[in-house]
């Protein structure tokens, strides 16, 4: 991964040069993209399809959209490219993003992360199983924490079929196909700790406490729902502050989407 690749030179890249693209065939006003998608990465696989759905006069919209990296190369090439794609409405996800790319769409709105409306996707079920607290670590070795007298469970973001061996040599380890055994781990546990900044997302939405046990300026969205405090210990979710923010973000998308 290298944050400084010329985003403006690989956004059509010849790798996918043989990919058959639905989207380009779907009748369309809008395509509605989000997450971590201004990066060279993102852009260098879906780059040749944005610039074909706005030459098709297709409207843009970035909802609840960031990077991965802020480095003043990566920030002048994901500009470029916004210019090129020409937003018609951008909503960031945390505060950097807004402040270096929310001049570049004709709507801007300072938003958060879209997977914070999890809740509204999905209603967990209630698990018959003793106090639990969640070990999610794939970016690292698990780290020493102290439970006390709790059923440890343990989830690894990562494919079914194919995972490390290593991540079975603990008990109670649950690897899945389906995001919805995640989100029903970790709705109805005591507490989230992990290296992965989603797992963080998910256990806040559903009032879960949880510590993320990563440095990556991706955490900055956690600052818009005030958890800033993330990675220095538990943090306690506003549920409240979540939901005010879900409702501006729906309120300003819809009277977007009826000019």
């Amino acid at each position: 991964m290298n944050p400084e690749l010329n985003i403006s030179e690989i956004a059509v890249h010849k790798m996918f040069k043989n990919y058959l693209d639905l989207s380009l065939f779907i009748k369309s006003d809008f395509a509605v993209l989000s997450g971590c998608i201004l990066d060279w990465y993102i852009i260098r696989q879906f780059g040749s399809t944005l610039l074909d759905l706005k030459n098709k006069g297709v409207k843009i919209i970035i909802n609840g959209g960031g990077g991965t990296y802020y480095t003043e190369k990566v920030i002048s090439e994901v500009r470029k490219f916004l210019k090129k794609i020409e937003p018609y409405a951008f909503i960031s996800r945390d505060e950097i993003a807004f402040k270096n790319y929310n001049d570049l769409a004709k709507y801007s709105y300072k938003g958060i992360e879209c997977a914070f409306f999890l809740n509204d996707y999905f209603t967990p079920v209630n698990l018959e199983m003793p106090p639990y607290c969640v070990f999610c670590f794939d970016r690292g070795p698990e780290p020493e924490i102290e439970v006390k007298d709790r059923l440890i469970a343990r989830t690894h973001h990562t494919h079914y079929c194919d995972p490390p061996q290593s991540y079975f040599e603990r008990p109670n380890t649950i690897i899945s196909d389906l995001a919805e055994d995640y989100l029903n781990l970790y709705a109805n546990a005591e507490a989230v700790y992990t290296d992965r900044v989603h797992a963080c997302v998910a256990a806040l939405t559903y009032g879960t406490p949880c510590r993320l046990f990563y440095k990556t300026s991706r955490a900055l969205l956690f600052d818009r729902v005030r958890a800033e405090g993330i990675e220095k210990e538990l943090t306690y979710p506003d549920t409240t502050k979540i939901e005010q923010e879900k409702e501006k973000q729906i309120k300003f998308l819809s009277e977007v989407l009826e000019e």
